[in-house]
């Protein structure tokens, strides 16, 4: 059995969609490189209220998994290190903060303008036990061995080019019987099928399932054997789902999509797009927004 590292042949992506950086012998799509996600840090907060969302328990549902599967309820108080990788706008610290009042949180991206806005937000919030770092989360170089209590990561590892050493950094840097919770998408996460399915009607025989990072780890018997290569141990692996807003324009999969798309039908993609979505079962509240079933895989694993 083989894993997707999660890049393609440079050959497969037109340079009509450059800017492309390029890992050994492979090129990243545009979620795997940090100016795809500075920009999302400029957008984040013109179209969300990132403060008050992290008082919605659906926006918080997948960090609240993480900790519920790791931390035993009589650790409440503990001092404890917790370290996010590929933490974005710092949701799993901002989420854990206040319920772990003793614990020191540390909020991790490779994109300096998330991990700004991610010290912003905490600051803002008063929250001292939340610090923030740039970092790649495929060397935690910052980091001593057996130094931090969990690590968890949320859509993160599933981008990665490199995820098998990221996983042994993160062992490397757990003390003994420390845990680890990763999240990635399901095959049946909504934004992923439905982008998915846009971009085969406009690729044809051309389109490869291997061109999309976003669902590397889907497949939970590949997720588990490279848990097993990093040397984890007691490997468990859940499938969990929530509905939350939907919106393409902010979606790191919608990027990627749309890059691997011939220059001359990228004015089709939208269109494509919407007719996909209107043959879906998408789900509209009251207040006119629409709701997608986020699926996602949790794997946790000790060291």
């Amino acid at each position: 059995m083989t894993y997707n590292t999660g890049c393609v042949d440079a050959q497969e992506i037109s340079t009509e969609s450059a800017p492309f950086e390029t890992f050994g012998n492979k090129v990243l799509l545009p979620s795997q490189q940090s100016y795809l996600w500075d920009i999302l840090a400029d957008l984040l907060p013109k179209t969300l209220n990132i403060k008050e969302s992290i008082k919605n328990p659906t926006i918080t549902f997948f960090p609240n998994i993480l900790f519920q599967s790791t931390i035993p309820e009589c650790d409440k108080d503990k001092e404890m290190t917790i370290l996010d990788i590929a933490a974005g706008s710092g949701l799993i610290s901002l989420s854990g903060s206040r319920q772990y009042p003793n614990a020191k949180f540390i909020s991790s991206d490779f994109s300096d303008r998330l991990v700004s806005l991610s010290n912003k937000l905490a600051q803002e919030l008063s929250l001292p036990n939340i610090s923030s770092l740039v970092m790649d989360g495929q060397n935690l170089d910052h980091f001593l061995d057996s130094s931090v209590d969990y690590v968890y990561s949320i859509n993160g590892l599933n981008y990665f080019p490199n995820q098998l050493q990221s996983l042994m950094e993160m062992k490397r840097v757990l003390k003994p019987n420390g845990k680890v919770a990763i999240g990635v998408p399901c095959p049946d996460n909504f934004s992923g099928s439905v982008l998915k399915e846009a971009t085969k009607q406009l690729l044809g025989d051309s389109f490869k399932e291997s061109s999309q990072v976003s669902s590397s780890l889907s497949n939970p018997e590949v997720f588990e054997l490279l848990l097993k290569q990093s040397g984890f141990q007691n490997i468990e692996i859940k499938k969990h789902f929530q509905w939350l807003d939907f919106g393409c324009s902010l979606n790191p999969i919608y990027s990627d999509h749309l890059s691997v798309v011939p220059m001359e039908k990228k004015h089709l993609f939208d269109q494509v797009l919407v007719n996909e979505i209107i043959k879906s079962d998408l789900k509209m509240e009251a207040d006119g927004k629409f709701r997608i079933k986020a699926s996602f895989y949790v794997a946790t694993a000790c060291k």
